[in-house]
């Protein structure tokens, strides 16, 4: 697959300036997949609805929305990553990035702040992009994204965190992301994403933050 300089270049600016040299490094090895900025955005205060809203609950993403999300790390571990989710729009809604984790983590300036686990915290990141900038539309309820090289309009991408340790890019990237519901101001999807030393799976229920992008 032939990728944009433009995407390229999007991609590697965001690296250096969300996640340092090092990362940067990890991240042009997706190029080919993505092609596209995957960086975070700024927060909304649209949707945040009643003080005393579980986290794991979607403003407006339809009924029976909750988070259950499960990672399993190359060494065997399981970890629940039900404590705190967002899931920030790029590009008017035409990519996300989704967060989940087993810690408190502060939205508010999520588009602005590294988004890291400290040591002994973990942190899912699916970034979900087009592949070309070029006509993309915004991403409708039932859309379902195939893990893999690319074969419709959307790629997808995951890193799971724990502490300082990230796996991101793995061979033999298997399953999907499928938006069930695509609110206002939340939305519902269902995650089932395995590759050769890593697995992400579950229900995942989250507020929409906007992006500046």
């Amino acid at each position: 697959m032939h990728c944009p300089d433009q995407g390229r270049n999007a991609l590697v600016r965001t690296a250096a300036r969300s996640y340092g040299p090092a990362m940067t490094i990890r991240w042009l090895t997706l190029v080919p997949l993505l092609c596209v900025s995957l960086a975070s955005c700024g927060s909304d205060d649209e949707g945040a609805g009643a003080a005393d809203a579980e986290a794991t609950s979607a403003s407006e993403a339809g009924p029976a929305c909750t988070t259950a999300l499960t990672a399993t790390y190359p060494d065997g571990t399981s970890v629940e990553l039900n404590t705190t989710t967002a899931a920030v729009e790029l590009g008017d809604g035409t990519g996300y990035t989704l967060y989940a984790t087993d810690y408190d983590l502060s939205t508010t300036d999520i588009g602005t702040a590294t988004v890291r686990p400290g040591a002994g915290q973990h942190l899912a990141s699916v970034f979900i992009a087009p592949v070309s900038q070029d006509g993309a539309t915004a991403i409708e309820s039932g859309a379902n994204v195939p893990a893999g090289q690319p074969t419709g309009d959307l790629s997808l991408g995951v890193i799971l965190y724990s502490g300082e340790d990230d796996f991101g890019v793995a061979s033999a990237p298997a399953g999907s992301v499928t938006f069930d519901e695509i609110g206002e101001s939340g939305m519902c999807a269902s995650i089932d994403y395995t590759d050769d030393e890593k697995s992400l799976q579950g229900t995942f229920a989250a507020e929409i933050f906007d992006s500046p992008f």
